[in-house]
């Protein structure tokens, strides 16, 4: 529900493109959510995408209790859209059970490779 590669194929399928290059989609992306027609097709994937992600998030802070969540892969690519709107939503969200646990949400120092090398941020 919240795969980088199911979101890049809602957004190609509403913006009627076959771009699979995330910088391209990412432009197209950033066109459409900044143009003064505002397309809400767009808007409720991007939040469709957040909410399937918070719920994510979610599941694993009420079982794991983590400090920290690293977010690394494809997102980074579509970090200047969707950071700042899932650290709103995440911050606000009424699925975490012990609110003193909330983890702190990063991006993985490694970005996309992350997953090669290893989950890996600074804690400064």
């Amino acid at each position: 529900y919240c795969s980088m590669k199911k979101f890049k194929s809602d957004v190609a399928n509403i913006l009627n493109c076959n771009k699979e290059n995330s910088k391209e989609l990412l432009n197209l992306l950033k066109e459409n959510l900044n143009s003064n027609i505002e397309n809400k097709n767009v808007n409720n994937i991007v939040d469709e995408y957040l909410e399937n992600l918070i719920v994510g998030l979610s599941n694993i802070t009420n079982i794991l209790e983590p400090e920290i969540i690293v977010i690394g892969g494809g997102f980074v690519y579509f970090k200047e859209i969707l950071w700042d709107k899932l650290n709103d939503k995440f911050s606000n969200t009424n699925m975490i059970f012990n609110k003193d646990s909330r983890p702190i949400l990063k991006i993985a120092k490694f970005g996309n490779d992350a997953g090669i090398i290893g989950a890996s941020v600074d804690r400064m």
